[in-house]
Order: C-alpha cells, then structure tokens, then sequence
C-alpha cells in the first residue's frame, strides 16, 4: 500500500484492476481520484465481495466485469471491455497463471503503464522449497521459474497449474 500512496498518481485516469479479489485496493485506487476504475474479475464469489465493497464504501467511479483474463489474452474469450486504459493495476495475480509472459504482453495492449506487485521464484528461499524448476519460453524468450499447482481456492488462479517467475 506504500508504494500505491508513495509512487501511483491516477487522479483522472481510467484504470484497470486484474484480479481484485475482493475490492480491497479499488478502495484506495478510487479514493485516490481516479476518473474510472474497471475490475476484471473471473470468480462468483470474488465479484459477489467486489460488488459489496463498491456499494459499502460508494465507489461511484467503480463497476466490476467478470471474465477470466487467461481466456481473453488466449484469444478463448473477447473481452467485455475496451481499453485503452491509462493503467492497468495487478497486485498479487501475475504468479498465479501458467504464462506470466503472455498475460504481461496482454496488459501491455491495454495500457502503457502498468502497477504490478508479485511475488517471485528464489530457488535458495526456503518457502520456494519442493516446486519443481521450469522453463518457460515465449516469443524467443526463455524464462525460469518454477510450477505449482492452485488449489482452486478463492486466492488461487483459474488454471490447474501455475508458473511462478525466478527473479535475476
């Protein structure tokens, strides 16, 4: 949240949260000034606690969409939305999908900024600890990380597998 309050000027943006889980930081994206805020959201009841949080804290420049940006960046799905966006807010999603890389270049068509907060792979972290390595190679471009499986739950990804990004 610092570095939102720190480094984020979205006064009289339009901006596009990936993810939201509930609606938390929508809070504080809208109460910072922006001129729209769309959440794409792809869970039933992530939408349900988003829609909740817009009507309890009356964020008038907040609507929610629910759709699944793995199917849209995978050409499974057209968007419900247009950009272009001044924006696009991920915090906490990037690590949860099979091809960071593709979803990266998605959010990049839809705005030349973008907000993102993720974790990473660290082979010598204990809690990276019993995922398998692997390589991901998009566009001509390798990556390293690590796979692991989502539960499901409401803070999982939609896929059964995930690629968790190794920093350099």
């Amino acid at each position: 949240i610092k570095y939102m309050a720190y480094f984020l000027d979205v006064r009289g943006q339009r901006v596009m949260e990936i993810g939201p889980y509930e609606g938390h930081h929508s809070v504080i994206l809208e109460k910072m000034g922006v001129r729209e805020l769309l959440l794409v959201e792809p869970r039933d009841i992530n939408v349900t606690k988003c829609r909740r949080i817009i009507e309890k804290y009356r964020l008038d420049h907040t609507s929610v969409v629910q759709q699944d940006i793995e199917r849209i960046y995978n050409g499974f799905e057209t968007a419900q939305f247009s950009g272009p966006f001044d924006l696009v807010f991920c915090a906490g999603l990037l690590y949860h999908i099979p091809n960071p890389a593709q979803a990266l270049q998605w959010m990049r068509s839809m705005s030349p900024r973008l907000f993102l907060a993720t974790l990473y792979y660290d082979p010598a972290h204990p809690a990276c600890a019993g995922f398998p390595r692997a390589t991901l190679t998009r566009e001509g471009k390798t990556y390293q990380g690590a796979t692991y499986p989502e539960a499901g739950d409401p803070l999982a990804g939609m896929s059964t597998t995930a690629f968790w990004p190794q920093a350099h």
